[in-house]
């Protein structure tokens, strides 16, 4: 217990460094709590308890589900840095995002990322896996596996200490 608020705290400061320099883009700010996954979708606000999966030696997915609705993330790599966000073919350093808006009543509706950020900002791979980031996302709808055009934006996404189970 003592170490993982040792890693929080150290966690924690680290983030909170920024830089001075006037030209410098914004970062994305975490403000999920621990074991959460936070984000607005067309500006709604989404807050859920996150879980997540370590599904090879270079595949990691985090997601969130209810009832109706599901976000999942796949990343392809077990580090902290910036992953590009795709909706190309699984390759080390791109992530993918989708979103099922009714997994009960069409599962074969969803939005599948074209373009957005994705950041791990931590990657625990000691005592299990575990991960923080954030993301945000231009997603295009595709229904029974074509695309339709019509979009949406996943915006201010950020997940904290996701636990990964090793499923590998």
């Amino acid at each position: 217990m003592k170490n993982l608020f040792t890693l929080l705290l150290a966690s924690s400061l680290f983030l909170s460094c920024a830089s001075n320099k006037e030209d410098d883009p914004e970062p994305e700010v975490n403000t999920a709590t621990s074991g959460k996954i936070t984000y607005k979708v067309d500006g709604k606000s989404v807050t859920y308890n996150g879980s997540g999966y370590l599904m090879g030696n270079d595949y990691s997915f985090i997601k969130w589900e209810n009832v109706k609705e599901q976000l999942s993330i796949d990343f392809y790599g077990m580090d902290a840095k910036s992953y590009t966000v795709t909706n190309a073919a699984k390759a080390s350093g791109n992530a993918k995002i989708y979103y099922y808006p009714d997994i009960i009543g069409n599962s074969n509706l969803m939005y599948i990322s074209k373009s957005g950020t994705f950041t791990v900002t931590s990657y625990s791979k000691t005592s299990g896996f575990m991960a923080s980031g954030t993301f945000s996302a231009t997603l295009e709808k595709s229904l029974n596996g074509t695309f339709t055009g019509e979009k949406i934006e996943i915006t201010e996404g950020s997940f904290k200490d996701i636990v990964l189970a090793d499923i590998r």
